[in-house]
């Protein structure tokens, strides 16, 4: 798949999350599939379609130094490698993805983001991401620092039909450990 069939996947994916509806087509990964396929088709067939990102091509390196890179409520994508250098920032980036091979070295450096973080590559040295809202650019997820050193994995929770059996047992339970009135002998 072409990166930009990749990338084309990725933003689909953020788009569902942000409306709420991945969940619910998560649930049948047909219908996913096929949502996902027709998106990608009209947004093929559009004539015209510009993207704005800021993009780090796969071989290439990208050295901020101690500069600044204002984004302007766009993505920031890197494949290649992307060195933010002491006092160095990337500042009103819409949603960050880091592709698989990607590196991103902050050497000091700042990344403020309003949407989504995706780690799928690598983040290495001190620096800080931060999620902030930006005129503009609506926050999406929980304000404040991102932890970047080691990807946050989900907690396997209990669903439904688990929460359903976790209430019979605590019922049966409570009903075997009922007191029961202690017996006087009143003789």
């Amino acid at each position: 798949m072409s990166n930009t069939m990749q990338l084309l996947a990725i933003r689909v994916d953020i788009f569902l999350k942000q409306r709420g509806s991945l969940m619910t087509w998560r649930r049948n990964d047909v219908a996913s599939g096929l949502v996902r396929k027709a998106v990608m088709a009209s947004a093929m067939l559009l004539p015209g379609v510009a993207l704005a990102d800021f993009e780090v091509g796969a071989v290439s390196i990208s050295d901020l130094a101690g500069g600044r890179q204002t984004l302007g409520c766009t993505d920031l994508i890197v494949y290649g490698t992307l060195v933010v250098g002491a006092g160095g920032s990337v500042v009103e980036a819409r949603n960050v993805i880091i592709a698989p091979g990607g590196k991103v070295q902050l050497a000091g450096g700042a990344i403020e983001l309003a949407g989504e973080w995706r780690n799928q590559g690598s983040v290495t040295g001190p620096g800080s991401v931060t999620r902030v809202a930006t005129p503009g650019c609506p926050l999406n997820g929980q304000a404040g620092p991102i932890a970047y050193a080691g990807e946050v994995t989900a907690v396997p929770a209990v669903g439904a039909e688990g929460l359903g059996l976790l209430g019979l047992a605590m019922v049966w339970f409570a009903a075997r450990m009922r007191r029961r009135p202690a017996r006087r002998d009143l003789s």
